[in-house]
């Protein structure tokens, strides 16, 4: 919205100024166009800037995870060659914001934030990286790794990478609300479910 909004409204106003008659006036809109121009260059160019801070930051933490999954490869089982390792992605990566690194709703925002723990989006980013040995674990399969996953240790500790019942858990932080209850909808029988339906 903004990147159709800006250019139109510098547009009226530079439209404005050339048809009002009286001089002092067409300077001051000039004037406010010029400030619409700036401000508009140096938001778009540190909301750029965040957005590729991030990138590179998720692309370094993706390769710490591959490095984590390549650690514990031998811990899973065995698959054929078209098929991938089921993977489990628990906790979301929030990003503080700061001076330099601005955080807007999708502006800044880290792969690891979006969907509130998505592992169809990490995944993503690791086949954009060519990693495509694995895939999203099923859902009886993440319900099997809730208390032990709770167990473990949060990214960049040594051992947020667990093969726990042959899945390869990666835990970022602890479970969230929201994957908690996309796990747990309609399962109240289950313990680990206990408190999220």
């Amino acid at each position: 919205r903004t990147q159709l909004a800006v250019p139109v409204i510098i547009a009226g106003l530079c439209y404005l100024a050339a048809s009002v008659p009286i001089a002092t006036l067409r300077a001051v809109i000039l004037c406010l166009a010029s400030a619409c121009i700036y401000k508009f260059c140096v938001v778009d160019n540190r909301f750029a800037f965040a957005n590729d801070m991030q990138w590179q930051a998720d692309k370094v933490m993706t390769q710490q995870i591959i490095n984590g999954l390549v650690a514990v490869t031998d811990q899973l089982p065995e698959k054929g060659y078209h098929d991938a390792y089921p993977l489990e992605l628990v906790g979301v990566r929030y990003q503080t914001e700061t001076a330099v690194l601005v955080n807007r709703d999708a502006i800044g925002a880290s792969f690891y934030q979006w969907g509130a723990g998505d592992i169809f989006r990490m995944l993503g980013l690791m086949r954009s990286m060519g990693i495509r040995e694995f895939k999203a674990a099923q859902i009886e399969q993440r319900l099997s790794v809730i208390e032990e996953a709770q167990k473990m240790p949060s990214w960049p500790l040594p051992g947020f990478v667990k093969v726990i019942n042959g899945i390869a858990v990666v835990k970022v932080s602890d479970y969230n609300a929201n994957q908690l209850y996309r796990l747990c909808a309609g399962r109240k029988d289950l313990p680990q479910c206990e408190g999220f339906n």
